[in-house]
């Protein structure tokens, strides 16, 4: 994405790269139209900047900026190698980590952050079969300990139509099956449009994605 930024000549001459997944004004005047740092212009309409807005180079950006760190947790190795190659295909500068039990996930979370939490509804493969492991059950006791609002929460299994309603009750804002669903910008688009939502701002994914767009 940096690399395309770099070759793009873009409408806006006030939103400049910086080569570190953010965008500065070239003017010392600037002024905060919308409330996302990474944008600012000085004296440009909102049609103008709503056009460059749209392009996918910028959201490709603020991609990079806002979705930098994702957690998977899925009892076994060859999933958590799937999802971690998927969500690198996805978004090229992510960090990835995995983890195989709700135990590991829990110890992690003690020093980490994430933006993105992927878990794994049947986790008690390696759980003894204890029926209160589940990823369901780790969702809400994550939630528990501490505010997770700014995290997306994605919500997995092989059997999703036995599972879904045990993860939707959850709170998680995405189902996915297995294997996941083809890592693609529409998708990297709602990922983005999702967490900035639930990140109070709304009005800035709307100048982003439009009303109707995902």
């Amino acid at each position: 994405a940096r690399d395309q930024l770099r070759s793009t000549k873009t409408k806006n001459p006030q939103l400049l790269a910086t080569g570190t997944a953010r965008t500065i004004c070239n003017s010392n005047r600037k002024a905060a139209i919308y409330t996302h740092a990474a944008l600012s212009v000085e004296g440009e309409s909102d049609a103008l900047l709503s056009q460059a807005l749209q392009n996918e180079t910028y959201r490709a950006v603020i991609a990079q900026q806002e979705l930098q760190k994702v957690l998977i947790v899925d009892p076994h190795d060859i999933c958590v190698r799937l999802f971690q190659k998927a969500f690198e295909t996805l978004l090229p500068n992510v960090q990835v980590s995995g983890v195989t039990s709700s135990e590991q996930a829990m110890r992690l979370l003690e020093t980490q952050s994430f933006d993105i939490i992927l878990v794994e509804e049947r986790l008690q493969a390696f759980h003894n079969h204890q029926p209160s492991e589940t990823g369901s059950h780790l969702i809400r006791t994550l939630k528990s300990i501490q505010a997770q609002d700014h995290i997306l929460w994605i919500g997995v299994s092989a059997h999703l139509k036995c599972d879904q309603s045990s993860l939707e009750a959850s709170g998680v804002d995405l189902c996915w099956g297995k294997p996941p669903p083809r890592m693609s910008v529409d998708l990297r688009n709602k990922l983005l449009r999702t967490i900035l939502v639930k990140r109070g701002q709304a009005e800035f994914a709307k100048e982003l994605f439009g009303e109707g767009e995902l």
